[in-house]
């Protein structure tokens, strides 16, 4: 039985969406360098959107940090959107703990969802200003250790919520179309 590490296929995008460099990993909400991290994410995220759009790509989520400062940037508001059909979309909360990057984020969609599609943890609830939100599956990179404290919130998004979003699209798209015409 052998102990290396599981690896990841690279792609294109991870060559150009590179993994935070060593002196960021150790950079959490606690750290006095967490603003300029959390500026970091954010420009990964925008160059990630940007390469969409680049290959003709529309972008299929939208993701920024909450303002509040109060919650240190910890919780991240967006939607996942079904690029064909925008009126197809999901209000999604990204939550960071303050072990952020240690730790693999945490992802949950609006309550709606589940009149849409499977694969969530419905007992596993995020609630922000009287909304409930269900969280969307995270576990591949946490239980394979794919999640590696180099990586960021986009690394998260390409890894683990594209798959996820992807393979639940079409029966989205038909729920919704059963509902709506």
């Amino acid at each position: 039985m052998s102990n290396a590490k599981p690896q990841w296929q690279r792609s294109i995008v991870d060559e150009l969406i590179q993994e935070f460099k060593g002196e960021w990993v150790n950079v959490g909400p606690k750290h006095p360098a967490w603003k300029d991290r959390v500026k970091l994410e954010i420009e990964k995220i925008m160059k990630y959107i940007n390469y969409l759009k680049y290959t003709n790509n529309k972008p299929w989520f939208r993701l920024f940090p909450e303002k509040n400062p109060r919650l240190n940037y910890l919780i991240w508001t967006g939607n996942l959107i079904v690029p064909e059909r925008p009126e197809i979309n999901f209000e999604i909360k990204v939550i960071l703990t303050s072990e952020y990057p240690k730790v693999c984020p945490r992802c949950f969609i609006e309550e709606k969802i589940v009149d849409y599609c499977g694969k969530i943890f419905l007992k596993n609830i995020w609630q922000q200003q009287g909304k409930k939100y269900v969280m969307i599956c995270h576990e591949h990179m946490s239980k394979t250790q794919a999640w590696e404290s180099n990586l960021g919130i986009v690394h998260f998004f390409i890894r683990q919520i594209w798959v996820w979003w992807a393979a639940q699209q079409n029966i989205i798209i038909q729920e919704f179309d059963k509902k709506f015409s």
